[in-house]
């Protein structure tokens, strides 16, 4: 009995030894392990971290194929609209330029501004179309709206030359507007200077704004219209004696101008009180020759007049005058 209680108590010894070598073993082994002792608390539950929502759908890009024209995406096209041309503003013109105009609306004026720096003639050369059938008038006025010269243009003509018309240092409008027929067509037109030794300038309409000549030197000048007077002055240091000259192109005959009393010339002596007057017809026949005669020394006035007549339209008419004193 003894003996067999001794077994027991040795055996058990010997499980208490052998629990103590494999924990000696398991904590030797557990020394070599790197442990992430954060998941170890107390009465927490350990989770994997969220995974990412998912973000809204996007369509993959469409699979091209280089030899396969069907498959082939396009960018989408634009319409390319080009903006219509802005038409030249002519309301503004150069001396000795020329512009292309037309009169779109039957009942269209342009008018064209042009600045002289100094006194001089100009000559508008004017371009229908060469199958233009309508027909122009053009008109030059001061800045005031005073009308200086007014022309009327054929459709016969191709090409047009309106005569010189001399002006002071200013501003100008050339007005164009239709005659009695019109077509829309484009035509051209120029305004050219030119220069003289001596000339009028316009507008010299009334006495306070007549022109100072000298004596012995031909004065070139123009009537713009049927009613324009032209004003000059001339100044007589002494007694002299005096011969005036006037010449002009002459008008068609078939106006019947060999009746026609065209121009009139009249010499006023401003403080002397003499009165000397010559009329010249418009035909082709030479003026008779004035002859000689005496004015006291002082100043004079000469006016020259354009006759009116129903049915002629001169336009501009050009002519030259000088006082040959001695």
């Amino acid at each position: 009995m003894r003996r067999n209680n001794e077994k027991k108590f040795l055996r058990a010894i010997l499980k208490i030894a052998l629990s103590f070598t494999v924990i000696s073993a398991a904590l030797v082994s557990i020394e070599n392990v790197n442990i992430d002792f954060s998941f170890f608390k107390c009465n927490s539950v350990i989770q994997a971290p969220p995974e990412p929502k998912p973000g809204p759908y996007t369509a993959p890009p469409p699979v091209t194929n280089k030899n396969d024209d069907d498959n082939k995406t396009e960018p989408p096209t634009q319409e390319i609209t080009k903006p219509a041309p802005t038409p030249p503003d002519l309301s503004t013109i150069k001396i000795n330029h020329e512009y292309s105009d037309s009169l779109i609306k039957r009942e269209d004026i342009n008018t064209h501004t042009f600045t002289l720096n100094s006194p001089c003639g100009i000559n508008i050369i004017f371009k229908p179309h060469n199958k233009n059938d309508a027909s122009y008038k053009l008109a030059v006025k001061d800045s005031a709206g005073r009308t200086l010269a007014d022309e009327f243009i054929s459709s016969k003509n191709l090409i047009t030359q309106t005569g010189s018309l001399y002006l002071r240092n200013g501003t100008y409008t050339l007005e164009i507007k239709r005659g009695e027929s019109w077509n829309g067509e484009i035509y051209k037109f120029s305004v050219n200077s030119l220069n003289y030794a001596y000339f009028e300038s316009e507008d010299n309409d009334s006495e306070s704004r007549a022109n100072h000549v000298p004596l012995n030197q031909d004065i070139h000048a123009s009537t713009g219209t049927a009613d324009d007077v032209d004003y000059f002055i001339f100044t007589l240091n002494n007694l002299s004696s005096v011969r005036p000259e006037f010449k002009f192109t002459p008008i068609d005959s078939r106006l019947d101008a060999s009746k026609l009393k065209l121009y009139t010339l009249t010499i006023n002596g401003l403080n002397t009180g003499e009165t000397r007057e010559f009329t010249f017809r418009g035909d082709s026949t030479p003026p008779r020759t004035i002859e000689p005669f005496t004015l006291r020394a002082g100043s004079y006035l000469v006016s020259v007049s354009r006759e009116k007549r129903d049915g002629l339209d001169l336009g501009i008419h050009e002519y030259t005058f000088r006082i040959n004193a001695q």
